[in-house]
């Protein structure tokens, strides 16, 4: 573990998309147990997967979009700090370099996905071609485990807050760590 700081707020957004991509997980799974344990609810397992993923897509679909971003501008903190060993360490981390273009490869993969899943004609799981449901697959696992992997990566270059007062130090400007 690192023991150099950079004043950079932007992997606070590569690391919500991991908790976003839970809490979608935990809804889907909470609605298909309901229709299964409440046979009255007369509900498919298809809607129990719709319905969160409605409610969760715009916020999703935002933090993908801004993940990007938000690693390019991370990157560059990283990059343009002062310590001689920080450069070093972060050189030697290749992923934090490739992470906006691998980011801008899972949100192309991702809108590519939406595109086709409202292209098709009827309800998306029943169509014929599975192909906006497996390219959405693919971009929120894909993009989930890249920023999980970005987050871990940083950690090692960087130090990260690791409770509540180190969080409220870091935003604010006269506050010591």
């Amino acid at each position: 573990m690192s023991e150099h700081r950079v004043r950079s707020r932007s992997w606070y957004w590569i690391g919500a998309l991991p908790l976003v991509v839970a809490l979608w997980v935990v809804a889907a799974a909470w609605m298909v147990g309901i229709i299964v344990v409440v046979p009255e609810a007369y509900a498919s397992v298809e809607a129990a997967v719709y319905l969160p993923a409605v409610a969760f897509g715009v916020p999703a679909v935002g933090v993908y979009l801004a993940f990007p971003i938000a690693a390019y501008l991370d990157t560059r903190a990283i990059r343009n700090a002062t310590d001689a060993t920080l450069l070093g360490m972060a050189r030697n981390t290749p992923l934090l370099a490739t992470a906006p273009l691998l980011a801008t490869a899972v949100d192309v993969v991702l809108v590519y996905g939406l595109v086709a899943l409202f292209e098709s004609r009827g309800p998306p799981l029943s169509s014929g071609s599975p192909r906006g449901g497996v390219l959405l697959g693919a971009a929120v696992v894909g993009g989930t485990a890249l920023a999980i992997l970005y987050v871990r990566a940083r950690r090692g270059v960087v130090v990260m807050p690791s409770g509540f007062r180190e969080w409220r130090a870091e935003f604010r400007e006269n506050e010591r760590v």
